[in-house]
């Protein structure tokens, strides 16, 4: 689905641009317009001074950095970062005068090599000569960045106004040198925000902070929003940050992670994947400073200060010309547009919090597989692999790297919570009420980053209790050693005592404070009335700390699922047993908890979380949530509980019969998809969901592709959810580029061709008229650069020959609708065929096309009548910016011509639908880069009145495929793509060994592998992240790839072969399943509720990937045992895991095709 070819120039994908030619706008007096917006006065000469000149010519001679940082107050802290700011610059200036040549035992050579630097200059009328380029900046070293940061922003005969001008600076690691470069050439208006820069990069340890505030300090008044986001990352000893802010002080904070890599015992067991050993790398602290001043939304500064010595791939790399801004990772902009500096800042923050909560997963990563090595070790007692030194070494450091990490990422989240509250004071309508930041309520760009950093927030948030689980997870095993290491000793001494005295001496105060917590535990348990046919457990494990283990269950003897809830269960809002079997746990123990601590229910219920984490349990009660008065959080985490884990006796009598009864519709809950839920037969709610979409005579884009693949994925969930689901295939089968084919087909068409190909045929046909009609293109661009008028060349050539015949489309002359028809039912042949391959179908294909005349007719009508209409160059459009909807610019809905816009068919085109089903929400499945549209389309229903139809509408993006493999990247059709995957299994297959196939090299089999690699990749990637098409990561038969899974799958169908065909769950060996292997692959089976609704509520598909490959990596060690195990002689033991592996395989099989892939089937 793509914009019309000659539509204005002012969608741009990744941010929302403001023009020059629109910036003098009327909009509504706020409090940044009134003090930063476009009118207020231009910059002289004077302006561009230098702080470090002015200091110079008044006769203070102290030096650079005291002078450059004098005006904050005489404080202590201040003190210590300009003391860490000058020591860290001792050798700058040695650097700036002299070339230091690249010998490694040169002394000197680190203060000149390192840093990376990258500038754009965006002026209207003004160009570095320093520069190469606004566009396309080469990477600077120090003398260059020197030499770039001197030059004024305007040349010797300007007058004394500056030209609108704006200045982007990257700095990569920075040395002292980089640091003086930007010290000596800072304008006096703008020191009060780099001060600020400088004072987060250089405070020891980092602190972070948010802020946009107004600086009075030199006039003209500047704003000053200033980032400082301090975190840590996994780096190796090579690129490890070696640099001082002083002879014996470190900048940044460094772990060795040596301690990290454990022996297991078994020999026979490769003991540390080779590429995550630990005895190479380092825990590195790093911090990203940027800091946006400026006078107004024309003229302003952006520096970024960013810590990067253990990226493999920098953002800024030597000799290195970039077309992207690498402190938003967004291409260079035109020097006739500027970002909003507050949009900018945006985007940064939004880019480097993803990052940042990357580096801290991939910590967590690292921390836990160690923990868990040491864990298994312990309680193994298998440290005979690794010498006394080394576990003392691991218990000495390892919870030192935690806190630290645990202080960083918590600490940003609360700095980050702060800032969303108190700064940008988002209210319940999602928008801007701070007062330097509500003039941003129609930038789509700072909109689109507010959410987003919302949702990071929350990532963040979580990853701080992942680590607060890693936490609690090693104090309870330090505790369980310490236990063990106890009883060890009391055993000795009473094997070694006679004294009577021994034996009646009084029991000790922990063991007094344990009775106490158990008397409380069993006290609580007690006041449940169950029913006399159940039995009843509640297991304790008490530790050193009086920590303990809840376990209780409800079951009836010899019944099935719905039998083992006799007992009466408490009722919780938002609990449902019915279809989350989870949440019969939940209840139960959030009952327990409110009589224990005598807390309101649901906030007992809401303080319980589910754990996904191997040795925490599987609830975790946060204390802190529990909201008790007078009582700290640690101190209650000690004394009430830890982690819960469900018996295993217990969930695998609930669990099989439950998932076997739900079937293919375990995991879902219809009801989410009822008008209205009491009414279990009543009416169901209808998705219109929009995907794929590609474009008449055009290449089947990979943006085409990867929107066939999630909007499968959302139809599917919304199907299982219990939605009316009605899939629509909208074609860009009408505009002015249908009369450019048409003018190509009278002079490149043939019939023969067509015949044989005909899509194929199209888009030859199309790619000759192209190349014949770019020279009248590029000129009529260049008149418009230079504000020309463009009518005559529009009215001439193929631009005349393609006007004309859409203007006969849109008059449904019968001989234009012939040959457009003609094309339009090839081209949905030819694809129906190749959806099928995919495994897709549509309800409807829809199009450009389909919208009638009446819908247009009402559009227009209803804007007329709202005033909202606007003539502008004999072109009928809609000016957002008088409606408080400033990012949203112009947009034409009707040419000069007569001929409509892609706007104007698309708001028909919802009326349309509408009018036809009756949707309750309808969903778009497009690309990122047209967000402005749906936000114009969504603005102009507002506008019109239509509030309604505005509310159920919902742009679902994602971002692009960066990268394709050989096979593909000669893709033009969507068979093309599928025969290139195909051919890339097979190749694969070839190169895997015969022992890791479970699968066959059918070419049925190659199919399913092909598909599957390209839905989970897909999916692997959350929407709105890019990535590259990469076979050994979508193909390969091991690791987290399509088709391992299928592979597992595979192995699992071949494993039940040998099995019964049904099950008597009532008569099940039970016990049998209560080894940890199988206990794991139940827990995991019963959270696939939680993992479909996680992924509904937030449309990411990647939910479920992960929550496969956690079925793949149990399955595959419960298989592996169960393959070195004699069964002969179990068979009621064998019985039962049959049972267990006919479940997980359906549970398998509901999350793949909820995926939209088919299992594999021989």
């Amino acid at each position: 689905m793509d914009e019309d070819s000659t539509t204005p120039d002012d969608m741009d994908g990744a941010l929302v641009l403001r023009s020059h030619d629109t910036i003098e706008q009327c909009y509504e007096l706020k409090e940044w317009e009134r003090r930063f917006g476009t009118n207020t006065m231009p910059k002289l000469r004077k302006d561009y001074k230098s702080l470090i000149e002015i200091v110079r010519s008044v006769g203070i001679e102290s030096g650079e950095i005291p002078s450059f940082m004098f005006s904050s107050p005489n404080m202590p802290s201040w003190e210590r970062r300009v003391s860490n700011a000058e020591s860290f610059c001792e050798h700058g200036d040695f650097a700036l005068q002299h070339f230091v040549p690249a010998d490694e035992s040169n002394s000197r050579r680190a203060y000149a090599q390192e840093p990376r630097a990258w500038i754009s200059d965006n002026s209207s009328s003004f160009q570095n000569p320093v520069s190469s380029g606004v566009n396309k900046i080469r990477t600077l070293n120090n003398t260059e960045l020197k030499d770039f940061l001197q030059v004024k922003p305007f040349g010797p005969d300007a007058t004394d106004d500056v030209p609108v001008h704006t200045r982007r600076v990257y700095i990569s690691n920075p040395n002292g040198a980089s640091i003086l470069a930007l010290i000596r050439t800072v304008p006096a208006p703008q020191a009060d925000g780099f001060r600020k820069l400088l004072a987060g990069y250089f405070t020891t340890p980092p602190v972070p902070s948010l802020m946009l505030i107004d600086s009075d300090w030199w006039p003209p008044a500047s704003f000053i929003i200033a980032f400082n986001l301090p975190f840590f990352a996994i780096s190796t000893m090579e690129r490890q940050d070696h640099r001082k802010c002083g002879a014996d002080k470190n900048l940044r904070a460094s772990y060795s992670l040596e301690f990290l890599h454990l022996e297991e015992s078994s020999s026979g067991e490769e003991s540390w994947d080779n590429t995550t050993r630990s005895d190479t790398l380092v825990l590195q602290g790093g911090v990203f400073s940027l800091m946006v001043t400026g006078q107004s939304d024309e003229y302003w500064t952006a520096v970024c200060l960013n810590d990067d010595f253990f990226e493999e791939d920098q953002h800024v790399l030597d000799d290195e010309t970039l077309d992207v801004d690498p402190i938003i990772q967004i291409p260079s902009l035109s020097p006739r547009n500027s970002w909003s500096p507050r949009a900018y800042a945006l985007l940064a923050l939004e880019q480097q919090l993803e990052k940042i909560i990357e580096y801290h997963e991939d910590v967590h990563h690292h921390l836990k597989i160690s923990l868990d090595r040491y864990v298994s070790i312990v309680q193994q007692d298998a440290i005979t692999n690794n010498s006394p030194k080394r576990i003392q070494e691991w218990r000495r450091s390892f919870p030192e790297v935690l806190s630290s990490v645990m202080n960083s990422s918590s600490s940003l989240a609360l700095q980050l919570h702060d800032f969303i509250l108190e700064d940008l004071r988002v209210g319940q309508d999602e928008a801007f009420h701070g007062i330097l930041w509500q003039g941003l309520q129609g930038d789509i760009s700072a909109l689109r980053s507010l959410r987003k950093i919302k949702g990071l927030h929350s990532r963040l948030r979580t990853t701080g209790v992942h680590f607060e689980h890693l936490k609690i997870a090693y104090e309870t095993a330090k505790h369980g050693e310490e236990s063990r290491r106890e009883a060890v000793r009391n055993e000795d001494v009473q094997r070694g005592e006679t004294d009577t005295e021994t034996n009646n001496a009084q029991p000790g105060k922990e063991q007094n404070k344990d009775n106490t917590v158990l008397r409380i535990a069993i006290a609580a348990f007690s006041a449940f009335q169950h029913s006399p046919s159940c039995d009843y457990e509640a297991t304790r494990t008490l530790t050193s700390d009086s920590s303990f283990t809840l376990q209780h269950h409800y079951y009836h003897r010899g019944y099935g699922s719905d039998n083992l809830l006799y007992t009466p269960i408490p009722e919780y809002p938002g609990a449902d047993i019915v279809h989350n079997p989870q949440d019969i746990f939940r209840v139960y123990l959030a009952d327990t908890i409110q009589k224990l601590v005598n807390c309101d229910r649901l906030v007992a219920y809401d303080a319980i979380q589910t754990s996904n984490i191997t040795g925490m349990g599987d609830l975790v009660i946060v204390a802190p949530k529990l909201r008790l008065k007078d009582v700290k959080a640690d101190e209650l985490a000690k004394d009430l509980l830890q982690k819960v884990y469900f018996s295993p006796n217990t969930l695998s009598r609930l669990l099989l019969s439950y998932i076997s009864d739900r079937s293919t519709s375990y995991g879902y809950d219809t009801s989410l998809g009822l008008v209205d839920p009491s009414i279990p037969d009543g009416p169901k709610k209808k998705l219109l969901v929009e995907f794929s979409s590609p474009n008449m005579a055009s290449e089947f884009q990979v943006s085409h592709l990867r929107s066939t693949l999630i909007g499968t994925y959302i139809a599917n969930i919304h199907s299982n959810m219990g939605w009316n689901v009605v899939k629509m295939n909208y074609l860009g089968d009408w505009g002015k580029q249908i009369g450019l084919l048409a003018a190509g087909w009278q002079r490149f068409g043939s019939e023969d061709e067509f015949a044989k190909q005909p899509l194929r045929h199209l888009l030859e046909v199309n790619h000759k008229i192209q190349d014949l009609f770019k020279p009248e293109l590029e000129e009529c661009k260049a008149t418009k650069a230079n504000k020309q008028d463009v009518t005559e060349i529009e009215s001439r050539g193929l631009y005349a020959e393609r006007d004309i015949f859409f203007k006969k489309m849109e008059d449904r002359e019968p001989e234009a609708i012939a040959v457009w028809q003609r094309f339009r039912d090839a081209t949905v042949k030819d694809y129906t065929e190749s959806y099928a391959q995919l495994g897709v179908t549509f309800d409807e294909y829809s199009g450009e096309s389909q919208v009638t005349a009446e819908s247009i007719a009402e559009v227009e009508q209803a804007l007329k009548d709202k005033g909202i209409y606007d003539e502008h160059d004999d072109s009928l459009m809609i000016d957002f910016s008088k409606h408080d909807a400033r990012g949203l610019s112009l947009a034409v809905l009707r040419y000069r011509n007569g001929t409509t816009s892609y706007l104007l068919r698309d708001l028909a085109a919802v009326f349309d639908r509408y009018k036809k089903h009756q949707f309750d929400k309808m969903i778009y499945v497009v690309a990122m880069e047209q967000e402005m549209h749906f936000h114009r389309v969504t603005k102009t229903l507002e506008l019109m009145g239509r509030q309604d139809l505005a509310e159920r509408i919902q742009h679902v993006s994602f971002a692009k495929i960066n990268g394709l493999p050989e096979d593909l990247k000669g893709a033009e059709l969507l068979s093309d793509y599928l025969g290139g995957c195909r051919s890339m299994v097979q190749t694969s297959l070839d190169e895997e060994e015969e022992e890791t196939f479970h699968v066959d090299k059918s070419e049925k089999s190659v199919e399913q592998l092909g598909l599957a690699g390209l839905f989970i990749q897909d999916h692997y990637h959350k929407r709105n992240t890019s990535y590259a098409v990469d076979p050994k990561k979508s193909l390969s038969l091991e690791g987290e790839t399509g088709a391992a899974i299928q592979n597992c799958y595979a192995r699992l169908l071949k494993k039940l072969e040998s099995g019964p065909g049904s099950f008597d769950y009532a008569t099940l060996d039970h016990t049998s399943l209560e080894t940890e292997d199988y206990a794991e692959l139940l827990r995991i089976l019963l959270q696939y509720p939680d993992a479909a609704h996680g992924s509904f509520r937030t449309l990411e598909p990647s939910f479920i990937v992960v929550y496969l490959l956690r079925i793949v990596d149990q399955l595959t060690a419960t298989l592996d045992d169960d393959d070195e195990k004699d069964w002969a002689g179990l068979d009621a033991a064998s019985e039962a895991r049959y049972a267990l592996y006919e479940n997980a395989r359906q549970v398998f099989e509901n999350a793949l095709r909820l995926l939209g892939v088919s299992p594999w089937s021989p």
